[in-house]
């Protein structure tokens, strides 16, 4: 069962039980967009169950998959206690196969079926996770190259029409034109009339 009103390292954290026998197929888990991001890096926050039924996983690692079923290591979490001091990852650099994705997945996966306590885990044993942040650079476009198009042109002359290359990284385009002018068509293009 999951709550998201457990207490958390700053204000409240996702909780789940039922981690017993859950070694290399339990995890918590998270997908999002790294589109036109790059260097990315994680932190993330863990706390296990120590007291008599309520142990919960010491040991976990991080995983990343950009299809959601073929997953690569990235680290081993420190061992987690009783406290949100002891399971943390601070700004750890993610592989470059993660940088601008459509659909990037990040599991916390147990890596063992040990308790806190170094004993087998409880049917009830807690896990929480908190504080996970992913951060990065953004992907800048190329520079604009020439535009092309008449270099004179008449009052009142209409359909005329000025386009540039295609720019990398761009996911718009903005055209700057002289007072009284207009875009009959392809605002926001590469190519406008």
């Amino acid at each position: 069962t999951t709550v998201y009103n457990a207490a958390g390292a700053s204000t409240y954290s996702a909780q789940n039980t039922g981690w017993n026998n859950g070694r290399g197929t339990t995890y918590w888990q998270t997908i999002f967009t790294t589109a036109l991001y790059d260097n990315l890096k994680v932190s993330s926050k863990q706390y296990s169950g120590n007291s008599t039924g309520n142990r919960g996983p010491r040991d976990f690692k991080i995983q990343y998959s950009t299809d959601g079923t073929t997953f690569s290591d990235v680290t081993t979490v420190p061992q987690l206690k009783n406290n949100w001091t002891s399971g943390v990852i601070s700004n750890y650099s993610l592989a470059t196969a993660c940088n601008n994705q459509s659909a990037l997945y990040l599991r916390w996966i147990m890596t063992s079926n040990t308790s806190t306590n170094g004993g087998a885990l409880s049917n009830s044993g807690q896990s929480r996770i908190d504080d996970v942040i992913v951060t990065g650079d953004p992907i800048l476009p190329d520079a604009a190259g020439t535009i092309t198009g008449a270099s004179t042109v008449c009052q009142n002359q209409n359909n005329v029409a000025y386009s540039i290359g295609i720019i990398a990284n761009a996911t718009s385009y903005v055209w700057l034109l002289p007072t009284g002018v207009s875009i009959a068509s392809g605002s926001g293009t590469n190519s406008i009339t």
